[in-house]
């Protein structure tokens, strides 16, 4: 049987009191194991965070089949305890709410909720991409800066199911007339998705209304090279080329 890399449980009967009080109860540990070779693994326990503590342990497999079971990746694992962090989901309430209020221009309370978010989590994304949108809107660029900034230092962002919340920074930023901060929004986006049309067609937006068309064409021309049946890009190339003459 082959052994996987990523996250094992192993499930443990512990005695708990003594004498007549004495209980059994089922105790189950995470490790992240590596296969070493046919023969064995190396196990490494989970700490309160999910990450391996460095102390290894090298085990037999067949003892191993018997004892641990297979739960999924490390980064996956990570995410399903996550949602089970009271903390995580108490933020995660506050996001929603500030999301409505958000959605009716009510920025003050939007504001005050994602603030909540933050403080039961200060690495939940939505909460600083909602920041950033509350100040953007209001009239206060370095502030949506300041979390726009802490968001690139979230490791999660990086995931490609977040590549989406660059783009809708850089939409917000263009719209502010921040084309630089905007353009560097699209290229983190791409870093994690070089292969989405859409992104190269956003960024040549913010190129063109930035003046520089040069480098909108050549945007363009890369969204196109992804998706040749890509209309609105063909139109907007067109329409660029014919506005600088060439």
């Amino acid at each position: 049987m082959d052994i996987k890399e990523g996250v094992y449980s192993k499930t443990s009967v512990i005695t708990i009191g003594t004498a007549s009080t004495s209980k059994k109860t089922k105790s189950i540990n995470y490790y992240y194991v590596k296969p070493i070779d046919d023969t064995k693994v190396l196990v490494d326990l989970l700490n309160v965070n999910h990450d391996p503590i460095g102390i290894t342990e090298e085990v037999e497999i067949e003892n191993f089949n018997k004892e641990y079971e297979f739960v999924g990746s490390l980064q996956a694992f990570k995410k399903s305890q996550e949602k089970l962090d009271p903390k995580k989901i108490k933020a995660e309430e506050h996001v929603k709410r500030g999301e409505k209020h958000l959605q009716n221009k009510e920025y003050n309370s939007a504001e005050f909720e994602y603030g909540a978010a933050l403080r039961y989590d200060e690495e939940n994304l939505k909460a600083h991409h909602g920041m950033s949108k509350v100040y953007i809107e209001t009239g206060k660029p370095e502030k949506a800066k300041e979390h726009l900034k802490k968001m690139g230092k979230i490791e999660a962002l990086y995931d490609p199911e977040n590549k989406h919340i660059f783009n809708e920074c850089a939409i917000d930023l263009r719209k502010q007339k921040m084309y630089d901060d905007a353009i560097g929004n699209y290229k983190k986006a791409l870093e994690i998705d070089p292969n989405d049309e859409v992104l190269y067609y956003n960024m040549a937006r913010a190129y063109f209304e930035k003046g520089e068309a040069d480098n909108a064409i050549e945007s363009l021309q890369k969204a196109i090279k992804v998706n040749p049946d890509f209309t609105e890009a063909k139109k907007a190339l067109e329409f660029i080329k014919k506005k600088v003459g060439k």
